[in-house]
């Protein structure tokens, strides 16, 4: 059964939102969750940093569950921002010596097994999708 629950883009309700997506997946095996844990905590963190750069705003969080995968679509009206259009940077270097951002969009499409993006105005919505 699907479900959905819409949060204001703070990073103080991303504990309530990585709740939500974690009952959502708990029929996944712990490497397989803490997967999809990562990449939507950085899809979310992603949308709550740059789609709002001005304004406050909200998103939503769609789940549908089915019998061998998992779909979760997030919904925000920021700034347009297509992630599959963007150049994730590649890891080089040390830690001290990388600056900051960029490696969520690797990480997502790493551990999600597929990643879908529209913009229907006003909308941003970014559907992933994790198999079973």
């Amino acid at each position: 059964m699907s479900s959905q629950v819409n949060f204001p883009a703070k990073l103080l309700e991303l504990p309530q939102m990585m709740a939500f997506i974690r009952s959502c997946g708990s029929t996944l095996k712990p490497p397989d969750l803490r997967k999809l844990e990562l990449a939507l905590e950085e899809s979310l963190v992603n949308i709550i940093q740059h789609a709002y750069p001005d304004t406050p705003g909200g998103i939503e969080i769609h789940f549908t569950p089915y019998y061998d995968y998992l779909i979760f679509t997030l919904r925000d009206q920021g700034f347009p921002f297509n992630p599959l259009h963007a150049q994730p940077k590649i890891a080089s270097g040390s830690l001290e010596e990388r600056t900051e951002g960029g490696l969520g969009l690797l990480l997502i499409r790493e551990f999600m097994d597929e990643m879908y993006y529209t913009r229907q105005d006003p909308y941003n919505i970014l559907t992933l999708v994790k198999k079973i």
